[in-house]
C-alpha cells in the first residue's frame, strides 16, 4: 500500500510540475510580448524626437526672421507718418506724401 501512495504522490508532483511549467511558459510569453512593445515604443519615441529636432532646426531661422519681416512691413507706414509730420510742419510738400 505504501508503494501505491508513493506512486500517487509522484504523479501529483508531476502534474504540479507540468502546471508550473505551463504558467512559466505563459509568463515568459507575456514578458517577451511586453519587451517587443517596449522596443516598438522606444523606436517611435526616438523617431518623434528626431522629427521634433528637425522641425525645431527648420523653425529656428524662421523665428529669427519674424522680427525683421515685421519691421520691414512697418517701415513704409513709419515713413508715411514721418512724411505727414514733416508736411504738417511745412518741411515737405504734399507730393511726397
Amino acid at each position: 500500500m505504501s508503494t501505491r501512495r508513493l506512486e500517487i504522490t509522484v504523479q501529483e508532483f508531476k502534474a504540479q510540475t507540468i502546471n508550473q511549467l505551463a504558467e512559466l511558459a505563459k509568463k515568459t510569453n507575456t514578458i517577451n510580448r511586453l519587451k517587443l512593445e517596449l522596443v516598438e515604443k522606444s523606436a517611435k519615441i526616438f523617431a518623434l524626437e528626431a522629427r521634433e529636432k528637425a522641425d525645431n532646426d527648420q523653425l529656428g531661422p524662421t523665428e529669427d526672421e519674424v522680427p525683421v519681416k515685421i519691421n520691414s512691413l512697418r517701415e513704409p507706414e513709419r515713413i508715411k507718418t514721418v512724411d505727414q509730420q514733416l508736411f504738417l510742419r511745412g518741411v515737405v510738400t504734399s507730393e511726397r506724401i
